[in-house]
């Protein structure tokens, strides 16, 4: 019981530093200079590479045409700052943290992690994308709910790859 309520403690309080640092420090300017410069570059990186899957993979016509906007066959799509996956990846890697083991095998398997759920948001970013272009009916039932439910999974899912075979359990047995 001990470990639940110390795990819930540390979750929280890692919830408490992104609510502190999204909420109320990004009104600061300097704060907000240093906390959008990892969003900038994600969402550079986002953009990039799925700019080029749709144009170069797809064959399809593909302008850039702001920082978070492209045009797709003449049809504008923007990513948001909520489509980044930061806050995703923030409480993925707060939940390893939270929980037991080891302090290397938490940073290997946050960076890879991380480096999955980015893989997955580009394939989000795509299939919306697509699903835009050529089936715009069910563009929002697809941003909202369907590809939502798809990353929740995939992250709890992960969670419990965690849990089975890199936290401590695993080496106490």
């Amino acid at each position: 019981m001990k470990k639940v309520i110390s795990f819930l403690i540390k979750f929280f309080i890692f919830f408490v530093v992104w609510s502190l640092f999204d909420t109320y420090l990004i009104q600061y300017s300097w704060f907000s200079r240093f906390w959008f410069y990892p969003n900038f570059l994600l969402l550079k990186e986002l953009l990039f590479f799925s700019t080029n899957i749709l144009s170069k993979g797809f064959l399809l016509e593909v302008e850039v045409v702001s920082t978070n906007q492209f045009l797709l066959e003449g049809i504008l799509i923007e990513v948001g700052k909520p489509c980044l996956g930061l806050q995703v990846m923030y409480f993925f890697s707060a939940f390893i943290i939270s929980y037991p083991g080891y302090w290397k095998n938490k940073i290997y398997f946050i960076l890879f992690g991380i480096l999955l759920i980015n893989l997955l948001n580009i394939i989000r970013i795509v299939g919306l994308s697509l699903i835009f272009l050529y089936y715009p009916e069910y563009g929002d039932f697809n941003h909202h709910f369907l590809f939502t439910f798809i990353i929740y999974t995939f992250v709890f899912s992960i969670w419990l790859v965690w849990i089975k075979y890199f936290s401590f359990k695993r080496y106490n047995k």
